[in-house]
């Protein structure tokens, strides 16, 4: 039996820590707006930051549920040989070497700074 691919995983903590930068900038420019007593700015960076937080929850709380279906095991479907015998289909979720080079950071950056905007 295998289990749900772990990459999932790998993709949820990339976004979650992609959140956390954004929210990290949204608080270093909310100090920099207190410390120029800029009350309606820093208003509003603190309302962004506070949005991108509990965006920031809501992803964690997905990625528990994905945790938990992630501990179900699955078999794969078989397949009938030739002779008529069931065969394992083999895992068509292996990633090829050139869809690996790719890095995720290229995908979730760009949905990450579209939601900020």
């Amino acid at each position: 039996m295998d289990t749900i691919p772990s990459e999932v995983d790998d993709a949820f903590e990339i976004l979650i820590e992609e959140i956390e930068e954004v929210v990290n900038k949204y608080f270093e420019a909310l100090a920099a707006a207190g410390t120029e007593k800029n009350i309606h700015e820093a208003k509003i960076i603190l309302e962004r930051a506070e949005k991108l937080t509990e965006y920031r929850q809501k992803v964690s709380a997905i990625r528990r549920e994905w945790r938990a279906l992630e501990n179900v095991p699955v078999e794969p479907p078989l397949a009938q040989t030739k002779k008529g015998e069931p065969e394992q289909i083999q895992d068509v979720h292996r990633k090829t070497e050139e869809g690996a080079a790719h890095s995720r950071r290229k995908v979730y950056v760009p949905i990450l700074e579209s939601l900020t905007n």
